[in-house]
């Protein structure tokens, strides 16, 4: 079984060509396969966006804020999928970050039988608003299928984040839980989705 990336790459690179990512690239986004030092950098600055830090309070403090701390959360096995734009001088600018990786519900979360991968998307200020979420969130599917196979993809997401929901289920990902949860000290639903019923499989 082919093991998820532990470490930052010295370049990122390019995705398998089955991976469709026509509606990015005409827009100037392109999805890439791993971190390196300077994406790296721009993931820290970009986890404290507004938007990022009340729906993913944990990325701009615990999970990636700091370049060691995204160091130490590449290393649980993570596969990277940054959504970049291409600047003049060759240089990469972060628009969005998406990843998969082993992982089940914590302790204090649902029990999902069959969820053994999570999956994640970030879109951030470059990128945002656009319409850019289903075609981001097919291309890290399918790239993730592509390398290690869909095997138990469940997500968590807050039920007031009613876009990313709706992309969600577009790409076929369906409810299978509600817990109360709570950010920024307010109360808000925590909803957790399969890909499709992965419990039978």
């Amino acid at each position: 079984v082919a093991r998820y990336p532990i470490e930052f790459l010295s370049s990122v690179g390019q995705l398998p060509e089955t991976v469709n990512q026509a509606v990015l690239n005409e827009r100037g986004l392109y999805v890439m396969q791993g971190l390196d030092q300077a994406l790296a950098e721009q993931l820290v600055e970009s986890s404290s966006q507004p938007h990022i830090a009340e729906f993913c309070p944990n990325d701009p403090t615990k999970r990636f804020g700091s370049v060691d701390k995204v160091l130490a959360w590449q290393s649980k096995g993570r596969l990277a999928l940054p959504l970049v734009k291409k600047a003049g001088n060759g240089a990469l600018v972060l628009a969005g970050f998406g990843w998969m990786g082993p992982g089940k519900p914590g302790d204090d979360e649902p029990t999902i039988l069959g969820a053994e991968t999570t999956f994640a998307i970030r879109i951030y200020n470059e990128a945002v608003g656009q319409g850019n979420a289903l075609p981001y969130t097919k291309a890290i599917l399918d790239a993730n299928n592509a390398l290690y196979g869909n095997h138990g993809v469940w997500l968590e997401a807050w039920g007031d984040n009613a876009a990313a929901l709706k992309a969600y289920e577009r790409v076929g990902f369906q409810k299978v839980a509600e817990i109360p949860g709570s950010r920024h000290g307010e109360e808000f639903t925590r909803v957790y989705m399969t890909l499709g019923n992965i419990a039978t499989h």
